[in-house]
C-alpha cells in the first residue's frame, strides 16, 4: 500500500512517498516542524495529479505553468524530477533514474498514488549509538566509526556522519575510549545484548 512515510531525524522532519512496491519515489526537503512537513504532504496531494510535465532534457523545451513536474538530467547524466507547487516552490524530489522512460514512469506513479496515499509516522531513532573504532569478524565490513542499535538489534554499521539520522531526543550516544569488537555475525537485525 502506498504511503507518505514521515520521519524525524537528527536534522528535522522529512517525508518519503513510498509506492506499493516499497520503493521511494518522492522525497521532501527537511522541515523544522512536523506541521510544516504535513503541510508539504498536503501540497503534494493537492498538486501532483493535475501537474504539468516539463521535459527539460530536450532542446528548446516548452515551459509549463505551475504546478508541474520538472524532468531534468543531473550532473552525473542521470534523470530526475522535481514537483513544484502552484506557487513555484519545490515540494518533492525524485531519486535518480538511468533512463528518461523510467523517470517518466516515476512521475506517473506520483500522479497516480499521491492523492490517496496514507500518512504514516515511522520510527527511525536508535535506542543507542556507539561512536569509535568498531570492528567485526565480517571481512567485507571489518571496520566502522559508528553503530546504531534499535530494540537490541543492529540497525546501522558504518560512518559517523550517516549514523546521525538514527539519533533522536532519547538516543543514548556513547563515545568509546577503546576499540570495540562486535561478537556477532554482521547482519542488520542481528541481536545485540
Amino acid at each position: 500500500m502506498s504511503k507518505f512515510s514521515v520521519n524525524l531525524s537528527w536534522a528535522g522532519y522529512l517525508y518519503n512517498l513510498v509506492a506499493d512496491n516499497n520503493q521511494i519515489i518522492l522525497t521532501s526537503q527537511l522541515y523544522t516542524s512536523k506541521d510544516a512537513c504535513l503541510k508539504g504532504i498536503e501540497s503534494v496531494q493537492n498538486n501532483a495529479s493535475d501537474a504539468n510535465v516539463e521535459d527539460q532534457t530536450v532542446k528548446d523545451f516548452e515551459i509549463k505553468g505551475n504546478p508541474k513536474f520538472e524532468v531534468y538530467k543531473d550532473d552525473a547524466g542521470k534523470f530526475r524530477f522535481h514537483l513544484k507547487a502552484g506557487n513555484g516552490q519545490i515540494i518533492g524530489t525524485s531519486h535518480d533514474y538511468s533512463t528518461k522512460a523510467s523517470c517518466l514512469k516515476g512521475v506517473e506513479s506520483v500522479k497516480d498514488i499521491a492523492e490517496d496515499a496514507d500518512v504514516v509516522e515511522e520510527k527511525v531513532f536508535a535506542d543507542k549509538v556507539i561512536l569509535g573504532n568498531i570492528f567485526s569478524a565480517d571481512k567485507e565490513q571489518a571496520k566502522a566509526e559508528a553503530v546504531a542499535i534499535v530494540d537490541f538489534r543492529l540497525a546501522y554499521f558504518g560512518n559517523a556522519e550517516a549514523v546521525k539520522e538514527f539519533i533522536g531526543k532519547n538516543t543514548v550516544v556513547e563515545h568509546l575510549e577503546k576499540d570495540l569488537l562486535l561478537p556477532i555475525k554482521l547482519e542488520l537485525g542481528a541481536e545485540i545484548r
